[in-house]
């Protein structure tokens, strides 16, 4: 068996059906395909937070005996802290800033699922040097909770002349640039009901400018260009009216991983749906087995897988069904977050 399914969730999005029901746009450049994968594919110098994320691959050689281990309170479990309402882990991130050394450079907005969300940012001014991005959810300045965006403005606008704030964003984003001028950008955009936040990225071209930049199906563009986006026409008519960087704000940390091929054994692995809609696309991987194939290849309780041999997860079922149907001298590669950088 490779994986057992838990029935107690159902998801929106029946097995196989997401074809059917997202939309999807392409988004191409002229310019020639290039096939290093090593080359970096954006321009972004030391002090931007557009940064070029590596893609790392874990490869399998050897498989061990399985022991169970549960996702909640009960023998050595693989616990998720997180939210009251879901098993989601939240982290943090900081910004710092001082009044002194110019205006912060935040345009501010509440969204009825998210909160206090980035929707504008001064590329120049000090909160974007110090790694604050357009589509970053804010929870707090200066350990103070705010929960509308007017409130949090007037503690970042009426701070001390030569005080210093340090503003806490939920939630892990990331951002990278994509020069137009070094290819195609390969990626394929779509919508889907189960996405609250940004667009979903359906296919990656082999060789393209985001297969390089290590962007996967399942990935999540929250903004392009400082403009946050909520669909995918209105994301990919941006990225073709970008004249040299296309620059992407993407929702978590994603990494692909090999987990070996059918042949070499047992999974050791439990799926479930998401709890919420807001946790984002993919499914959870509700328990692993110890020493199975899984956790040596990095996988753990609450983690999301995304894509499984580059195609979306849209609930636990189907997810187990696209790796069962992997021949069995192929190997079986999954895109997937960690609960902890998401």
């Amino acid at each position: 068996m490779f994986g057992r399914m838990m029935s107690q969730k159902k998801a929106d999005v029946t097995p196989g059906a997401l074809g059917g029901m997202l939309g999807e746009v392409s988004c191409n450049s002229p310019g020639a395909l290039r096939s290093n994968r090593s080359k970096k594919s954006n321009r972004g110098n030391a002090s931007s937070p557009y940064r070029r994320s590596n893609r790392i691959i874990t490869k399998l050689t050897s498989t061990t005996s399985l022991a169970t281990s549960a996702f909640e309170n009960d023998g050595d479990a693989l616990l998720t802290p997180g939210r009251d309402s879901s098993t989601m882990f939240v982290a943090d991130k900081h910004v710092g800033i001082r009044k002194s050394s110019g205006p912060h450079g935040l345009t501010l907005k509440n969204e009825a699922h998210t909160g206090i969300v980035v929707s504008g940012i001064n590329r120049s001014a000090q909160a974007a040097l110090n790694g604050m991005l357009v589509g970053d959810v804010i929870s707090a300045v200066d350990g103070i909770p705010v929960e509308r965006a007017t409130e949090a403005l007037r503690l970042l606008d009426d701070a001390p002349e030569h005080g210093s704030l340090t503003i806490t964003a939920t939630g892990t984003s990331r951002a990278l640039v994509l020069d137009k001028a070094q290819g195609d950008l390969g990626m394929t955009c779509s919508s889907a009901p189960h996405v609250t936040r940004g667009v979903l990225l359906k296919r990656i071209a082999k060789g393209s400018l985001a297969d390089k930049g290590a962007l996967y199906p399942g990935d999540t563009i929250i903004s392009v260009n400082e403009t946050l986006v909520y669909s995918h026409q209105q994301a990919v008519g941006l990225m073709n009216a970008a004249q040299g960087e296309v620059r992407l704000v993407m929702w978590g940390q994603s990494r692909e991983i090999s987990i070996g091929k059918r042949m070499d054994g047992p999974l050791g692995l439990a799926l479930c749906n998401h709890e919420l809609p807001t946790d984002g696309p993919g499914v959870r991987v509700f328990t692993v087995e110890h020493d199975s194939r899984c956790v040596k290849a990095g996988l753990s309780a609450g983690d999301t897988l995304l894509s499984i041999n580059g195609v979306l997860a849209t609930d636990h079922v189907q997810a187990l069904s696209l790796i069962e149907h992997v021949n069995h001298d192929e190997e079986v590669f999954v895109v997937f977050q960690d609960k902890y950088v998401r």
